[in-house]
């Protein structure tokens, strides 16, 4: 069971605590939550200052980091169908049955991860307003965050919870009630953590930068700590999480806060490079590398590098719902490929000017990040754990390639 270190539970500006370190993670997180003045004044918006947070690996040699978004739509009857492929039937978008949703979550379980990032959509269709006053709500929250992530009388990993438009809203801007609702839940539950609006993990191998996507002012978003985090020598990987997305096909590709200025532009002013952007918001299972100084339409960020500025982009926001597209992939050992991905191949040659997925299935699932000093390894998995997709790459090769044999990067 890892457990997180709680020196660096702060905010940036604050000076380090003085309490011994607690014995578990959940009171580590405790102690970091006050820091976001949940008894301040009910017009007092939390802070979106970064906090930083420190999770030990059970393993010497990897951290296992599980991601999944968009979980928080409640159980359907009838549940998601699929194709031939297991994904969703085209034209047809589905939510989980409550059999799907527990098939899922033994799934996750089984992975034995290090930690579980919550990609953000964590309630449907959207947190209540509590402010704070979060015993009137909590079973309406546990049926779709703690009983989910951390059923009572197990011991889970931490799960770090990413904020998305349905849990404190971007079309009409923040709701501070909400996000004072979400993250008092978090301080009182315990086994689900919201140390900040935009925090940081250092997960042994690398650094995990939370950035809050609803935020309208990308001057607030910690720009400066993503580039601390890739230019850290003792650290080998920087990934930046977002509920938003940096790239997607056939769903939420102009969707967002990001419109405009499209987050390439945001990378490119801010000289940033994270080896791996993860988000959720659009409902399926992506994976690609794209190159971030091309915007919509195809056209060129201004004043970008001549050269390209790869980012390897995973899209995992079919945690309870699917939206319909084209299965790809160019991993000769997808489950499924072979038909399926023959009838879709016109499709997912032409995702647009902003580039193709490499990877794309419309079903239920999540992802595994692992990481160790040498690789960072992408897989994406159906409900049930199957693997659908490998990727692998190196420190210093941001293109990296599909697995080969054990889980390396192939030839």
């Amino acid at each position: 069971m890892p457990h997180l270190s709680r020196p660096s539970a702060r905010v940036l500006s604050a000076a380090p605590l003085s309490a011994p370190r607690p014995s578990s993670p959940l009171t580590a997180m405790m102690a970091c939550c006050t820091l976001l003045s949940l008894s301040a004044a009910a017009s007092a918006a939390p802070t979106t200052t970064l906090a930083k947070v420190s999770l030990r690996p059970a393993q010497l040699h990897s951290v296992k980091l599980v991601m999944v978004g968009d979980t928080g739509e409640p159980p359907s009857t009838e549940g998601c169908g699929a194709r031939a492929d297991g994904s969703a039937p085209l034209g047809a978008s589905c939510h989980a049955s409550a059999a799907q949703r527990e098939a899922l979550r033994a799934a996750i379980v089984a992975e034995q991860a290090d930690a579980i990032f919550a990609l953000g959509d964590l309630v449907y269709p959207k947190v209540p307003a509590c402010d704070g006053e979060v015993d009137g709500v909590k079973k309406e929250l546990d049926a779709v965050l703690g009983d989910l992530f951390a059923p009572a009388g197990q011991r889970p990993p931490p799960t770090f919870l990413v904020l998305g438009n349905h849990d404190v809203g971007h079309l009409r801007g923040r709701n501070p009630k909400r996000e004072r609702c979400l993250m008092a839940y978090a301080a009182k539950h315990g086994r689900v953590q919201l140390p900040a609006l935009q925090y940081e993990v250092d997960v042994g191998f690398g650094k995990v930068v939370v950035i809050d996507s609803n935020l309208r002012d990308q001057d607030l978003l910690p720009a400066s700590t993503v580039k601390a985090a890739m230019d850290n020598p003792l650290s080998a990987w920087t990934l930046v999480l977002s509920h938003h997305e940096l790239r997607t096909a056939w769903d939420k590709e102009l969707d967002g806060f990001w419109e405009p200025p499209p987050p390439g532009r945001w990378l490119i002013d801010q000289g940033l490079r994270p080896d791996l952007w993860v988000n959720g918001h659009a409902h399926s299972l992506q994976f690609g590398v794209y190159d971030a100084r091309v915007v919509d339409q195809g056209r060129p960020v201004p004043n970008a590098p001549a050269d390209p500025v790869w980012v390897p982009a995973l899209t995992s926001g079919a945690g309870s719902k699917v939206r319909p597209g084209p299965s790809c992939s160019d991993w000769d050992q997808t489950p499924g490929r072979g038909a399926q991905i023959v009838a879709d191949r016109a499709a997912c040659k032409d995702a647009g000017p902003r580039g193709a997925p490499a990877f794309a299935r419309h079903q239920l699932g999540y992802a595994v990040v692992t990481l160790s000093a040498e690789q960072m390894l992408v897989e994406i998995k159906d409900l049930g754990g199957q693997r659908l997709y490998c990727w692998a790459r190196t420190p210093g090769d941001p293109k990296g390639a599909v697995c080969g044999a054990e889980g390396t990067p192939a030839p």
